[in-house]
């Protein structure tokens, strides 16, 4: 199993999400240096926003603070995604779930889930991830 070395940007960009500084981080694999390279950050993306992001036959890592309403209660979880969709190469997902094992340590206490499709990051699903 190959080792993948996360940039500085894409940790400095973790980091600024886990202090509510960023609720959006997009990240990917490059494939020649076998690093996960950040691509975009926002602080305050809506899931359109988001969806509008996720290319259509490329895989992704994303990590999205989800704000809400529970009981007239401000809820904010954090997910990690690994986008795999289906117009996406077998080895190109492949590599994706080898390289997910290189951010375990980051995102210990963030909701992890496979998205194959956009209607994987509905409120419905998001609220099931959460266990509500």
């Amino acid at each position: 199993m190959a080792l993948y070395l996360m940039t500085t940007e894409a940790t400095n960009a973790i980091t600024a999400l886990d202090k509510k500084q960023l609720n959006m981080v997009i990240m990917s694999v490059n494939e020649k240096s076998a690093g996960i390279e950040l691509l975009k950050t926002e602080k305050k993306a809506s899931l359109d926003e988001l969806l509008a992001e996720l290319p259509e036959n490329e895989c992704r890592f994303i990590i999205y603070s989800w704000e809400h309403m529970r009981k007239d209660v401000k809820t904010v979880k954090d997910f990690f995604f690994r986008w795999t969709p289906n117009g996406a190469p077998e080895q190109q997902k492949l590599r994706y779930k080898e390289a997910e094992s290189s951010l375990q340590y980051k995102l210990s206490s963030k909701f992890n889930r496979v998205a194959r499709s956009k209607a994987d990051f509905s409120d419905e699903e998001l609220r099931k991830i959460g266990a509500w």
